[in-house]
């Protein structure tokens, strides 16, 4: 993939779910950087909360500074850092 196909993958908005709310995101983006979208887009959520990525039953923290590629219809749960056990 040229750069130039690379920027139009990273600059590609895709629709996901965070914690019930509909969140435009690019299709790359940190884990810091999915929250504050939801924020922004009105996500009743805060930077320090934890933010996890379904897996069916199952659920996968994502760090802050981990780069991830979303994908349409994805859903995310963010929880205050005391909730999570």
């Amino acid at each position: 993939m040229n750069a130039e196909q690379e920027s139009a993958v990273q600059t590609r908005t895709i629709v996901v779910s965070v914690n019930g709310h509909q969140v435009s995101v690019p299709h790359k983006i940190s884990g810091e950087g999915l929250k504050q979208a939801a924020i922004d887009q009105g996500v009743p959520i805060e930077l320090d909360f934890v933010l996890f990525l379904k897996h069916g039953h199952d659920y996968e923290q994502i760090a802050d500074d981990e780069t991830i590629e979303a994908h349409k219809g994805e859903e995310f749960r963010c929880v205050a850092p005391d909730d999570v056990a």
